[in-house]
């Protein structure tokens, strides 16, 4: 049982004090992500923080590959296309109590530092991605209960990833304090509602999360400060660090079924429910209509023109559902976008 306060943990957790099933889910979900990652590569999304990154974050001391490129570029140019590229297809894990997810902002940074420091141990690796996760989210509970917007993941995942980079560059205590409080309050304090009712790349605020976090502990490694980190010191937030260490939020990370909001999910599986338990075909429906709370009702494109507004939609991957009893990543982008019984079934929608 780890007895620490947050800065000290970044430092002394081990793999082994972990549960069997949290280092379980640590495996599963890097191996998710990779998934999400390698079907996200083809969108444009991907391709241009690709060539953003290869273009204006170039190699200096030290250099990372861009994942599912090739191309080299500065650590935080990698993290932030990596970051941006996973979040290009809304397939990844998340946690409900952060309404976001953490994975997507730390494989990115972790995979970057590591092969920036040289690091590349497996079970060490593991070991960051986990704190990652473990930290970040508790990051995100105390921001919401704190702040009064909704922001998006990135703003409290580029915590997540500066505990992250401090651990894996060996910074001493005072530079992690700097570290965290430099990405905490440069992270991206993003309005998630903006990201739905207005679909664009920009997404969950992930590569950018990603970027400041990993920037973040280089700056502290070079004495910048930014100590301290509020989410993480203040008094009034102290409730939600006490179970560090005993509690493994690992263990409660979910994985998505659909590569489309989490909100959306409910409806994609009672669409799922009734068309196999009345055995009825799209042909038949002549309307549906969806009944559920108001910001997942914000998802509220019909005919969407790019993959971005078909993942942050209700009607349509429901509508998808009901025609082709599935929705995959396939299904949510290019030349599907045009299906006309899909369409016909979205405009319906209520």
């Amino acid at each position: 049982m780890l007895r620490t306060g947050p800065v000290d943990f970044i430092h002394q957790m081990q793999w082994s004090d972990m549960t069997p099933k949290a280092r379980a889910m640590t495996r599963l979900l890097v191996l998710d992500l990779l998934g999400v990652a390698a079907s996200a590569r083809v969108t444009p999304c991907s391709e241009i923080i690709c060539n953003h990154a290869a273009r204006h974050f170039g190699v200096g001391a030290e250099a990372a590959t861009l994942l599912f490129d090739g191309r080299k570029a500065s650590p935080v140019g990698a993290a932030l296309a990596a970051g941006m590229t996973i979040d290009a297809v809304d397939g990844h894990d998340g946690w409900r109590p952060s309404k976001g997810h953490a994975g997507c902002h730390v494989l990115p940074a972790a995979l970057a530092l590591a092969e920036a420091s040289g690091q590349l141990d497996g079970e060490a690796f593991l070991a960051a991605i986990a704190l990652g996760y473990e930290f970040g989210c508790r990051v995100s509970v105390a921001q919401h209960a704190t702040v009064p917007d909704y922001h998006t993941s990135g703003s409290w995942g580029a915590v997540g990833c500066a505990a992250v980079g401090s651990r894996m560059l060996g910074l001493d205590r005072d530079k992690t304090r700097e570290a965290l409080g430099i990405s905490e309050y440069h992270g991206p304090r993003s309005q998630m509602m903006r990201g739905v009712e207005f679909p664009t790349m920009l997404k969950d605020g992930s590569g950018w999360g990603a970027m400041a976090g990993v920037s973040a502990t280089y700056l502290a490694a070079d004495g910048f400060t930014g100590a301290p980190a509020v989410t993480v010191e203040g008094e009034d937030v102290a409730a939600y660090w006490q179970d560090l260490g005993n509690h493994w939020l690992m263990e409660e990370q979910y994985i998505k079924p659909y590569p489309v909001c989490r909100w959306t999910h409910a409806p994609l599986a009672g669409a799922a429910f009734l068309m196999k338990e009345h055995g009825v075909s799209h042909e038949q429906i002549d309307r549906v209509e969806v009944v559920s709370f108001r910001n997942m009702l914000s998802l509220a494109t019909w005919r969407p023109e790019n993959t971005e507004q078909a993942q942050y939609s209700v009607p349509f991957p429901v509508a998808t559902m009901i025609v082709k009893g599935q929705v995959g990543p396939a299904d949510v982008m290019d030349e599907a976008l045009t299906d006309r019984d899909v369409l016909r079934l979205a405009e319906t929608m209520a």
